[in-house]
């Protein structure tokens, strides 16, 4: 067991999802909503329907690909003292990383927004967050990707 980068990924994850995910979570509904009136959506404006909800994991979805993975492997880079080799990661594995995060988190996020109130939605995202972690981890830490 590495230590260092058991230290390094709970601190991104109490940092991130424990501070960064609290705030964002409260704009994502109405980001929606507002989407849904320029859309005229009334599906999308209304907080109980799936479609909301969907609209919320597409949301998170565009987040994670635009600020949480980029800020995951600098982050982690550097603590590990990494930084020009965790920048050429990004760049190398940017896709293959967003590609898996859409395949876990839309469907997660998507019951999420779904089925928890809003009150428990961090805390689930914090449970699903252990696995994605364990899986992004080894993304970062398996060398090029290698398409067959």
């Amino acid at each position: 067991m590495d230590v260092r980068r058991v230290a390094v990924l709970t601190s991104f994850n109490a940092l991130y999802v424990g501070a960064v995910l609290h705030y964002l979570y409260r704009l994502f509904p109405p980001l929606v909503v507002a989407v849904g009136r320029r859309l005229n959506s009334q599906r999308l404006r209304d907080p109980s329907t799936t479609v909301h909800a969907f609209g919320c994991s597409l949301v998170d979805n565009v987040h994670c690909g635009t600020i949480y993975i980029p800020t995951y492997f600098v982050y982690v880079g550097t603590l590990e003292g990494n930084i020009d080799e965790a920048a050429a990661t990004l760049r190398r594995e940017w896709w293959p990383t967003y590609a898996s995060c859409t395949l876990f988190w839309v469907p997660y996020s998507w019951c999420n927004f779904a089925l928890a109130p809003p009150s428990a939605r961090v805390r689930i995202t914090a449970v699903g967050n252990f696995v994605w972690s364990i899986f992004v981890d080894w993304i970062a830490h398996r060398g090029p990707f290698r398409a067959s």
